[in-house]
């Protein structure tokens, strides 16, 4: 409910509830090039990658069970056959596809609201339960383990906060907590640390943003993106910068400028927007990428195999692609993929 509550004071003032639910971008195939799933109200399509910005015309390979349910699409490696594998949930409804061969299970109580997978394992947040499975070769799972939290675990990301070389796990809890939660893989993820980020946080993420060795930690939720810097023996200060965003789990980590630090890119009311890494403060000030789409929906990917990261986001009403091709120090050239 209090998920709810919060995205309908969001759209008192930004679009919300297009029929462009969620963008994925991952080597569906198995031929080296990732491939892009977009995922609308009344079906599922695959835009499979032809190599050279070229894109075959969308295949529905399925149709929405749930329709006019909000839905998210996460894209992860259940097995070991080179593809990458969809997950998609809808309502509570949760669909997995391996290739050719579709599974589906449902959680109760509440929406899915991340979907992670470390070496072994799946996790899933959903209501105020983060979800541990074992996952075999094949990709089938175990039975689960839970962990529950005193709020909603509204997002998850995984990096290396304490330096041991092993993917640590960020959880936040929102919008009930200022605080995000850090699980780390050295105590099998049992034991919390907590970095308060003096407001009301939602989607974390993190990385070295600054290159001292240290990774980082962001949160994202309108109207603000806030950093907080790790160090030595602590953390510094949040740095607050104003972000107007969207939809703050639309966004994607990656160097785009080249300058060896990784960049911060998320749809705010301007556009598709770039906060760039930043040596002295973390990240800088925001740059707008691409104000021509009324995007809704990001991905990121090295899409033309030039070994830069590109950008790909779809329109508000889920009727076209616009394809960012990174040109290098920051640039883009645009392309966009129109279909019924």
């Amino acid at each position: 409910m209090r998920r709810w509550i919060l995205l309908w004071l969001t759209c008192l003032s930004l679009p919300c509830w297009g029929d462009n639910e969620a963008l994925a971008v991952g080597d569906f195939d198995a031929d080296g090039k990732p491939d892009v799933v977009l995922v609308r109200k009344e079906d599922f399509l695959l835009f499979r990658n032809l190599g050279q910005r070229k894109f075959a015309p969308p295949q529905a390979f399925d149709q929405a069970e749930n329709r006019y349910q909000s839905a998210q699409a996460f894209v992860i490696r259940l097995d070991e056959d080179n593809r990458d594998d969809l997950i998609v949930e809808r309502g509570g409804q949760v669909t997995a596809w391996l290739g050719a061969v579709r599974r589906s299970w449902t959680l109760k109580p509440g929406f899915v609201t991340s979907v992670l997978r470390l070496p072994g394992k799946l996790l899933m947040g959903f209501g105020q339960t983060l979800r541990f499975y074992e996952t075999a070769r094949d990709g089938q799972l175990s039975r689960p383990v839970d962990r529950n939290f005193p709020a909603e675990v509204w997002s998850l990301h995984t990096a290396d906060w304490d330096g041991d070389g092993k993917p640590d796990l960020a959880v936040a809890q929102a919008p009930k907590t200022k605080e995000a939660s850090l699980l780390f893989a050295r105590d099998g993820y049992g034991r919390e640390t907590r970095v308060d980020f003096g407001s009301h946080i939602g989607q974390v993420t993190g990385a070295d943003f600054n290159g001292d060795g240290l990774t980082d930690l962001v949160s994202l939720l309108h109207p603000t993106v806030r950093v907080r810097l790790q160090k030595k023996n602590g953390w510094n200060r949040p740095i607050v910068y104003p972000a107007d965003t969207v939809r703050a789990d639309q966004h994607y980590l990656g160097d785009l400028n080249g300058d060896g630090l990784p960049d911060l890119v998320a749809i705010t009311v301007y556009g598709v927007s770039m906060f760039a890494g930043d040596k002295s403060h973390g990240l800088g000030a925001l740059r707008i990428v691409d104000p021509g789409q009324r995007a809704y929906t990001l991905a990121g990917g090295d899409l033309d195999g030039d070994g830069r990261p590109d950008l790909v986001s779809a329109d508000y009403n889920g009727l076209r692609l616009r394809f960012l091709f990174n040109q290098g120090k920051g640039n883009f050239a645009s392309q966009d993929l129109d279909f019924p």
